[in-house]
């Protein structure tokens, strides 16, 4: 059943037009992404997607406006680094179009962080994130990214419980004062990450893992008691600490785990590790929808990303339990796959209309469950895409 829907997936995503949103996390770029994968696993020569990627590099010139990760040149420019990581574009192709987009995040990361935007996904660390891919072919990226540590260093707030950054309300949804939000989508676990990745490409080694501890120490410092549903909160403020946290790729426990273990290979903390494994295995108890809240299967917090998160914990871990909740969370994806008029069966929960919409995309929509299913469905699924997500 598996393979059937990662066809209609395939099929579906392949009748939509070029031309509408360029972008990758809600775009083309990511459904591009999709068909690009689906051609891998299943031997699919398919010359069509040579011309659906030429008429999407096109269209995604016209995001000069937006330089995010998520909307914006940085999305584009990742994806075009990915394709060329995986034998898929030859780099002379694009390399001059590339270096113009380093120096554009550069420069926008630095604006960003400056106004306490550091989002993943809508501002510096998204940025600086991508940046890190271009190190070892753009000579001048190494400089950018220790002027982008330089900043974050320099906002960061310091205290006896650790350190960490007060975030900006770039989607006006956060109520309190000084909001320091966890999650690996938005908060502080996006910044361990970034500071692994930046002790991995060995850049300013001292400075960073001074940083990444201090970071650890805080997000180890504000877990919930023990009564809450989620062990650590959505968010700590002066007024209040948001005690409940979904079980999702974008908040919560899950994300900070797969953060925390990332921080633990790096620094070759034994202890951290094994507190990563035990919050994550804490996770595993939350099925029922009252402490998941899930309500749909889309990667960012739904069902197929909570899969895919547990399979990257098994990876990482060799915990069976991982494997078993992985096929679990696999089986409640499918079972999403129930409408009529869904691509593929499957529609998105939208909050804001509460309704139950179509959604092509790679962050809430098919492409992303796309991309699940064809992990768990084939040894052959190329899994590095998920650095988008910082999972690797």
């Amino acid at each position: 059943m598996i393979n059937e829907i990662i066809k209609d997936i395939y099929n579906s995503i392949k009748k939509t037009p070029t031309g509408q949103n360029a972008s990758l996390i809600a775009g083309e770029l990511g459904e591009l992404l999709f068909l690009v994968e689906y051609n891998k696993v299943f031997n699919v020569n398919d010359e069509s997607i040579i011309g659906r990627l030429e008429d999407v590099i096109s269209n995604s010139l016209n995001l000069s406006n937006d330089t995010t990760l998520s909307n914006g040149l940085c999305g584009f420019a990742w994806f075009l680094q990915y394709l060329i990581n995986t034998d898929s574009l030859e780099v002379k192709e694009v390399e001059e179009l590339l270096i113009t987009v380093d120096e554009a995040a550069y420069k926008s990361a630095l604006n960003d962080i400056k106004k306490n935007n550091h989002d993943f996904l809508h501002g510096g660390i998204g940025k600086a994130t991508y940046l890190l891919t271009r190190v070892k072919q753009n000579g001048y990226v190494e400089k950018y990214l220790i002027d982008i540590l330089s900043l974050l260093e320099n906002n960061a707030i310091h205290s006896p419980f650790g350190i960490c950054w007060v975030e900006q309300d770039f989607d006006n949804t956060l109520s309190d004062d000084n909001p320091v939000l966890l999650g690996l989508a938005h908060g502080l676990a996006s910044k361990v990450v970034f500071l692994t990745k930046m002790l991995n490409a060995n850049i300013e080694c001292n400075r960073v893992k001074k940083i990444l501890i201090g970071s650890v120490k805080y997000l180890l410092n504000h877990k919930n008691k023990k009564d809450e549903v989620s062990i650590f909160p959505f968010m700590v403020s002066d007024k209040e600490v948001d005690a409940i946290s979904r079980l999702s790729w974008c908040h919560g426990d899950l994300g900070i785990s797969i953060a925390l273990w990332q921080a633990g290979e790096v620094l070759k903390n034994d202890s951290l590790k094994k507190e990563a494994i035990s919050i994550c295995l804490e996770t595993t108890k939350r099925v029922d929808k009252s402490v998941t809240f899930i309500k749909d299967a889309g990667f960012c917090h739904g069902t197929a990303g909570v899969a895919y998160l547990y399979k990257r914990m098994y990876q990482y871990t060799g915990n069976s339990t991982f494997s078993m909740m992985t096929d679990y969370w696999i089986d409640e994806t499918i079972k999403f796959a129930k409408w009529d008029d869904g691509v593929a069966g499957f529609k998105l929960w939208h909050n804001a209309s509460e309704k139950w919409v179509k959604d092509y995309g790679l962050l809430s929509g098919v492409a992303g469950i796309g991309l699940v299913l064809l992990a768990a469905y084939s040894t052959k699924s190329n899994l590095s895409w998920d650095e988008l997500f910082l999972l690797s």
